[in-house]
């Protein structure tokens, strides 16, 4: 077994409509009423994920409503690509910085950003919590994206 494989089964990632695996580690109490555009109305105040990127997958470019964080925990470098709300092109490494100097281990990402994400060469998998506030309404409980699948199948090959 790989180890992204025994970090899928450890801690139960899901597969993700855009590619890797996730789970849900927490979502405020708390209800928000945002009004700023973008936003939808009242939606939970916050949320934190797991999330595993292993190649070949990428995360796709996709515009960031909410300030999100980013925690690298391990694996491979991930490749942040940016563009800022000025229309900034730049570039982010995600990784252990105690191994490779360019990388961080918290990348904060503000809000109405356009991002996508690659596993760089140094590994297959980069393995990251990610938070959101306020969340994103498109985040929905584990069970609505698969999470009830046939425990006896838990491990999902790479």
């Amino acid at each position: 077994m790989t180890e992204a494989e025994e970090l899928i089964e450890q801690y139960q990632l899901i597969s993700h409509p855009e590619g890797g695996y996730f789970k849900i580690l927490w979502e405020s109490d708390i209800q928000a009423n945002v009004t700023d555009k973008g936003y939808s109305g009242p939606r939970v105040a916050g949320s934190s994920i797991y999330y595993l990127i292993n190649k070949p997958a990428i995360l796709k470019w996709h515009r960031l409503i909410s300030p999100e964080f980013y925690f690298w925990h391990a694996g491979g470098t991930l490749k942040l690509h940016f563009i800022d709300k000025d229309g900034k092109y730049f570039v982010t490494l995600m990784g252990d910085a105690v191994k490779n100097k360019s990388c961080l281990y918290q990348v904060i990402i503000e809000a109405n950003t356009w991002i996508a994400g690659e596993v760089m060469e140094d590994g297959d998998y980069t393995f990251f919590s990610n938070v959101v506030v306020p969340e994103r309404q498109h985040h929905k409980a584990n069970e609505e994206l698969g999470q009830e699948r046939n425990p006896e199948k838990n491990i999902i090959l790479l």
